[in-house]
């Protein structure tokens, strides 16, 4: 599977689970582009992105930030490991080396921002630098409590973890924020995209933590304008399909900062039960233009017992408790990730840098545009075959 974090574990486009929200990775490009960041963090190549070069291997270093990179974690590892007790968290009151990677993203953030208002995203860095690998059973803040934990799957696994989140199986609130409310107006709309463009994807990406993919949103520009003016916080955008008679195994996302949200497309018997997702201790079923809103740091999983294809447009939200000012920051690391040139010592390198990330999150579309795609420009699309739910 999608910000890891833990950041950057954020959240994950890459699990081998069929419109999951783990997301598969077959992104050559994301990954060329992983490697390289790899390769340099780890001193194997050279860049001039950090002045002075790190001279420590850290946490931050050595796991996979990237959203894509994440592996399924079965239920049964997870309450297997967390049953008996939740984890403690490290001190985190001390500030990181500015000689590692780890200390200068945070040096740059503490330059960016008031640091008594990204106290959390802080803290979150720091315990991901400890390797920090967050367990809690999340049953009591759930409405009924859920008391036993033994029994329940209401656990929370998230080693890219900001403090002080609500971790609420389903946000039943969903009906009464406007983007939900303007999204659902274009359903059909949305549902007539994903159809059209055949068989044989899993996930169709149009934004990406915070970048918009240009090519699939000119290949479906109605369906990426309507996203745009919804005024959605999302980090993620795309079409995500679920072949027939398929399930995906409960697994954790592993990031608490970002909710998941799906408006179902085109479900097969739709009312009749045959998909469903399941979070925690409470399974739903998908229906046909209804969004819903749930944690995907919970352990979730998913079915499609109905012979046909079930189609969703998927959105990664960042949590509503955060501040501007926290998810400004933690947008920040994903640039940082995918720009360690941002945090050069030098004035033109880190200016030519932030041009970069500013540009790559700019809406790719002019005002006008037309429905749909033509077959030629099909061929073009960037049909990532990455699995989400």
């Amino acid at each position: 599977m999608g910000p890891s974090l833990l950041l950057l574990h954020l959240p994950q486009p890459g699990r081998d689970v069929q419109g999951s929200c783990v997301h598969d990775i077959d992104d050559i490009t994301a990954w060329t582009r992983w490697t390289r960041g790899l390769l340099v963090l780890l001193g194997l190549t050279s860049t001039c992105a950090f002045s002075p070069p790190p001279r420590q291997s850290s946490p931050c270093q050595r796991r996979k930030f990237d959203l894509r990179l994440s592996d399924i974690i079965e239920a049964e590892s997870i309450i297997g490991q967390t049953a008996t007790t939740t984890t403690q968290r490290p001190d985190v009151t001390q500030p990181l080396s500015p000689l590692t990677f780890a200390g200068q993203v945070e040096r740059a953030l503490l330059s960016k921002f008031e640091e008594d208002k990204i106290e959390r995203v802080i803290a979150s860095w720091r315990l991901l630098e400890k390797d920090y690998d967050h367990r809690e059973f999340v049953g009591p803040q759930q409405s009924p409590p859920i008391l036993d934990s033994e029994e329940s799957r209401c656990w929370q696994h998230a080693p890219s973890f900001v403090p002080g989140l609500k971790a609420l199986q389903w946000w039943d609130n969903v009906d009464d924020i406007g983007w939900a409310q303007s999204l659902k107006i274009h359903s059909k709309t949305f549902a007539m995209n994903a159809e059209s463009y055949g068989e044989g994807w899993k996930t169709l990406v149009l934004l990406n933590r915070g970048q918009w993919d240009e090519t699939n949103a000119k290949l479906f520009p109605r369906t990426s304008k309507a996203i745009q003016k919804s005024g959605v916080p999302a980090v993620e955008a795309f079409f995500a399909s679920m072949k027939p008679n398929t399930s995906i195994k409960p697994h954790s996302d592993f990031t608490n900062f970002v909710l998941t949200s799906h408006l179902p497309l085109v479900v097969p018997e739709n009312g009749n039960n045959k998909c469903r997702l399941s979070v925690g201790d409470e399974s739903r079923q998908w229906m046909e233009g209804k969004v819903i809103l749930f944690d995907t740091s919970i352990l979730h999983d998913a079915i499609n017992e109905a012979d046909e294809m079930r189609y969703i447009l998927m959105l990664r939200v960042w949590h509503p408790d955060l501040s501007g000012e926290e998810r400004e920051a933690l947008q920040f690391i994903y640039d940082v990730l995918e720009l360690p040139e941002l945090l050069s010592d030098d004035a033109g390198t880190r200016f030519m840098a932030e041009e970069r990330a500013r540009m790559a999150k700019e809406f790719p579309l002019k005002a006008t545009g037309g429905f749909g795609a033509s077959k030629s420009k099909r061929k073009k699309v960037k049909g990532k075959k990455r699995s989400r739910k």
